[in-house]
C-alpha cells in the first residue's frame, strides 16, 4: 500500500514518538475507549507526510433542545471537538 500502517499493539514505542493534538469533547458526558483484545488504534504515515491516526470511541454527548413546537420540531446535535494548545 502507500502508507505504513503501526500497529499500536506490536511499536507501542514507535506510536509514542508521533506528536498528536490534545483534542477533546466540548459536550462529552460520558467516554469509553475500546480496548477488546487488543487497543483500537489504527496510525497510517503516508509518504507525503500526512499522518492518519484513528481511534474507536463510544461517547454521550450533551444536545441542548428547544421543544416548544413538539411534536413537529427538529433538533440538531452537534459533536463540538476542540484541541488545547500547550507550550513547553
Amino acid at each position: 500500500p502507500p502508507f505504513v500502517v503501526l500497529a499500536t499493539s506490536e511499536n507501542a514505542d514507535l506510536s509514542q514518538q508521533i506528536w498528536m493534538p490534545d483534542t477533546f469533547f466540548q459536550n462529552e458526558k460520558e467516554a469509553r475507549r475500546h480496548l477488546i483484545d487488543k487497543p483500537n488504534v489504527l496510525i497510517r504515515i503516508h509518504p507525503d507526510g500526512h499522518i492518519l491516526y484513528s481511534v474507536r470511541l463510544s461517547l454521550v454527548l450533551s444536545c441542548p433542545m428547544s421543544l416548544e413546537y413538539y411534536p413537529l420540531d427538529r433538533q440538531t446535535c452537534l459533536i463540538d471537538l476542540a484541541s488545547c494548545k500547550g507550550f513547553m
